[in-house]
């Protein structure tokens, strides 16, 4: 493993060493692994992530999970995070980025370590969420999960008006018409 210290901060993170072999399909990679963490969320109770995370990996969750903002690091303690949070919270429909920048795509690190790294985009119980994968090549040839981000987006019942969530026309032509009052008025009403 290759070690780096962290801006100054007293401890040392141990980053895996990838074999030399340079994989020739990352989408594939990182849709064979989402597919894998989905199927494992599907069934909370009985998780096993031992196959699909490093033993020394790391999840930053930001609402997706928990109502907080946490990092958990080892695959033990991040599996104990899911079976807990995972029932609630329900990530489902995990769905890989398609196109640029932050499609799946192989990534040389630093000397010794490459990744392939993806964003993707899941659905939960109360909303939609994004977030981003980091994937390494173990010396058994099994890709495993250095480094998942998770983020809560966008609550289903209260969307940002935004885009075609957007109410359209004057004050007469919006909902509520005259009666529903001024521009003023309406937006003071939504922040309360």
């Amino acid at each position: 493993m290759a070690t780096i210290l962290t801006g100054g901060n007293p401890h040392i993170i141990q980053l895996p060493k990838t074999p030399p072999n340079t994989p020739s399909d990352p989408r594939t990679i990182a849709q064979q692994w989402l597919s894998t963490l989905s199927a494992q969320l599907s069934h909370p109770a009985t998780l096993n992530i031992a196959d699909i995370f490093h033993t020394d990996s790391w999840w930053r969750d930001m609402l997706a999970l928990d109502w907080d903002m946490r990092t958990v690091h080892t695959a033990p303690q991040i599996a104990e995070f899911l079976r807990q949070h995972q029932s609630k919270a329900q990530l489902c429909g995990f769905r890989l980025q398609d196109q640029g920048q932050f499609q799946p795509r192989l990534e040389q690190v630093v000397s010794g370590l490459s990744w392939v790294s993806s964003m993707f985009f899941f659905k939960s119980a109360v909303g939609t969420g994004t977030g981003m994968l980091r994937l390494t090549q173990g010396a058994d040839g099994v890709w495993r999960a250095y480094a998942v981000y998770t983020s809560l987006q966008e609550l289903e019942d209260a969307r940002e008006p935004l885009g075609k969530f957007r109410a359209e026309g004057t004050t007469e032509s919006m909902p509520g018409g005259l009666a529903g009052g001024t521009w003023t008025e309406r937006r003071d009403r939504q922040r309360e």
